[in-house]
């Protein structure tokens, strides 16, 4: 399955402009993730295809955010150069855990819809009474 360019842009819009293309974010990296992650079933309608694809997008881009977040982590949460340049990660690092939860309630919501657990069924029960009233 190929992505589309639409998906793959809403999968960059999570991505930060910032971080420069590398083996873990390039298409074939974004396909990569999208062919692990992705719930292919074949749908009736155009709406559910479409809710499919969205659930699709938020899979991939919480993966992607996640592989982000673990190279920050790994690597010292601050540095300086003689007094010319320093760096802090942690408010990076807190970016990207907010955007996971956001991303998290969006895939989780996506997900949902997908899978029919979005909606509350209701139904009624005829109970019998046999005290005669």
């Amino acid at each position: 399955m190929t992505i589309t360019a639409d998906e793959l842009a809403r999968v960059r819009y999570w991505v930060p402009e910032s971080w420069e293309p590398t083996e873990l974010f390039d298409d074939l990296a974004v396909n990569d993730v999208w062919e692990r992650e992705s719930n292919t079933d074949p749908t009736s309608t155009t709406d559910e295809a479409l809710a499919q694809s969205r659930a699709n997008v938020y899979r991939t881009a919480y993966v992607l955010t996640q592989t982000m977040i673990s190279g920050l982590v790994g690597q010292p949460d601050s540095f300086s150069v003689g007094g010319e340049y320093s760096e802090s990660r942690g408010a990076a690092i807190n970016l990207l855990i907010n955007r996971l939860n956001d991303l998290r309630k969006l895939r989780d919501d996506a997900v949902a819809i997908v899978e029919g657990t979005s909606a509350i069924l209701v139904t009624q029960l005829t109970r019998p009474n046999f005290l005669g009233r």
